[in-house]
């Protein structure tokens, strides 16, 4: 488990809207935006790390699902 901090964090949720937004469906845009800032939002009082490690975990890799589908 590695030691992840508030701009690590902040660099995934900027990652995620920016990629985000380069969707061309504009319902698609919204709908992605808006869910990566409730999810942010819902567990931005965490402090257990193990959660914590998870939730980037999957940050990351719902990054990499959207960059795929966006160059499709």
């Amino acid at each position: 488990m590695s030691t992840l901090t508030k701009a690590n964090f902040l660099k995934l949720y900027k990652d995620l809207v920016k990629t985000s937004l380069g969707f061309p469906q504009y319902n698609y845009r919204k709908f992605f935006v808006r869910r990566i800032r409730d999810h942010f939002e819902a567990h931005k009082n965490e402090t257990d790390p193990i959660k914590l490690d998870a939730f980037y975990q999957e940050g990351s890799k719902t990054l990499e699902v959207l960059n795929r589908q966006k160059n499709k």
